[in-house]
């Protein structure tokens, strides 16, 4: 590992210890989770019909897709903006 990352007189090393085993958890899978979606199906509507999960993450399903369909547009259109001044800027 230092032959990777050799160390020199003015670094500084850090130790993190967790404190308790939830913290070690949340660092754990913090990497992990972060990438998800936290659904929270509504509890009264599960208690009626326990299938109603089901069309609630199908909900959440399109939800993410038409969200990452303006996501997309939006970043092309922000790149042309971007190419556009860049030209503009090189041609005066």
């Amino acid at each position: 590992m230092s032959d990777l990352y050799p160390l020199h007189g003015e670094y500084i090393l850090l130790f993190k210890t967790s404190i308790s085993f939830i913290d070690h958890l949340q660092q754990f899978y913090s990497a992990v989770l972060i990438a998800c979606t936290l659904v929270e199906p509504p509890v009264i509507e599960l208690k009626r019909n326990l299938f109603g999960i089901i069309e609630v993450l199908q909900l959440v399903d399109e939800c993410r897709k038409h969200t990452r369909k303006l996501v997309e547009k939006n970043i092309i259109a922000a790149l042309n903006i971007l190419k556009s001044r860049t030209r503009a800027a090189l041609l005066d």
